[in-house]
């Protein structure tokens, strides 16, 4: 009998935000007859990654942690290249053990990582790309690293993804495109009346019956646009005193908290302090996403946007800005309304809209048309085809 290819998945934090809920749902949907998965992530810092990887039935492997983001700051940039760097040295050792027909890479950080401490190998490794690059110093280096080593293959959460990391480098077929998918069991449509945890939420924040909630998910930071996504309220508010806005999630990266400071203060100069609500991380975003009325994403860089599938999966329509895989999702006046980034103006009247005119079409139409083509079948598919697409060996080459 054939042995199962060894699939060795590589995840460089152990917070759990995005992209590691797609690790874990590919490894939900990995043909394990195929393919043996394994799992090396660090077991320090903030999150629970390493609980949930165990969870799901995979060995772990220790790694070290990480510490490396963009900055312009040259002290932080030395200290992460060196963070970096003592990272490959220790993980070199993991990889000669582990012994993996392939090595995952679940985002950019990890791939520069698992390409360099592969060298002098032929470990193929792909990496999983889940943000777009900065304009910064390194990232031509991140792409000429990508782009020179031979044995490394690319998957993009989205065609926007895919095209802004490329740049002008001709990747071809080395870069594919896998589409994130929502987990339609986890974020059942909502029913009317509401159920118990979606009307529980409402009454949390002390709606009356009619009110118009407006929600946003996310973690905080100034990619997600929350400063002129309060502005825009002020005006939605002004006119429509049912209306109230919920900001979901929490800051997680370096100076999001500071970021997170200036959305509370807007909100408090604005005079909506009872009118826009702030809950912190939540565990039952599926129950918040059925209380909606409405959801907007008003971000400024969205790579892909899973959270816009998952308000569909519940019926809630959407509002969101054209940026990045966005437009990949919402066709704009069809399955949602698409706005330009940074417009206030424009937000504002779509919601004031969207308020007074009946909603019902555009969710209809993203929960038919939108969700068949981002299923976990689909993903579970293509994720395979690009397994197979490897040539890797073993019985499922």
């Amino acid at each position: 009998m054939d042995r199962r290819v060894r699939i060795l998945y590589y995840n460089h934090t152990r917070k759990v935000s995005g992209g590691e809920r797609m690790l874990l749902l590919m490894l939900t949907v990995l043909d394990r007859t195929s393919y043996e998965p394994l799992a090396a992530c660090p077991l320090e810092g903030d999150g629970n990654l390493d609980e949930l990887l165990r969870d799901a039935g995979v060995e772990i492997i220790p790694a070290p942690l990480l510490q490396a983001r963009f900055t312009s700051n040259p002290l932080h940039l030395l200290r992460y290249l060196a963070s970096i760097a003592a990272t490959i040295l220790a993980f070199r050792k993991t990889i000669r053990n582990a012994a993996p027909d392939l090595l995952h890479a679940s985002s950019v950080r990890a791939g520069i990582v698992a390409t360099l401490a592969t060298v002098g190998t032929n470990m193929p490794v792909l990496w999983h790309v889940q943000d777009d690059l900065p304009a910064h110093l390194i990232s031509t280096p991140i792409r000429l690293l990508a782009f020179f080593s031979r044995r490394t293959r690319l998957v993009a959460v989205s065609a926007a993804t895919a095209k802004a990391f490329a740049g002008k480098l001709p990747f071809a077929e080395r870069l594919r495109v896998l589409h994130n998918a929502v987990d339609r069991a986890r974020f059942p449509r909502k029913a009317s009346p509401l159920d118990p945890a979606a009307a529980s939420f409402r009454t949390e924040l002390e709606l009356k019956a009619g009110d118009f909630l407006i929600a946003t998910v996310g973690m905080i930071n100034p990619r997600k646009g929350l400063v002129h996504l309060v502005e825009a309220f002020a005006e939605v508010a002004g006119l429509k005193p049912s209306a109230h806005l919920a900001i979901v999630g929490a800051p997680i990266f370096n100076n999001d908290a500071l970021y997170e400071a200036q959305v509370h203060a807007r909100s408090r100069e604005l005079g909506l302090t009872n009118r826009v609500h702030f809950t912190g991380s939540r565990s039952d975003v599926p129950a918040i996403l059925r209380a909606a009325d409405l959801f907007v994403l008003n971000a400024t860089i969205e790579p892909f946007g899973l959270v816009i599938l998952e308000a569909m999966s519940s019926g809630t329509p959407v509002i969101a800005t054209a940026v990045g895989g966005i437009p990949e999702i919402v066709e704009n006046g069809v399955t949602g309304e698409l706005v330009p980034s940074k417009n206030n103006e424009i937000l504002s009247e779509r919601i004031g809209r969207l308020i007074d005119k009946p909603r019902s079409r555009l969710a209809d139409a993203a929960y038919e048309s939108v969700l068949p083509r981002f299923s976990i079948e689909v993903f579970s598919a293509n994720l395979h085809r690009i397994y197979a697409s490897l040539n890797l060996g073993g019985g499922a080459a």
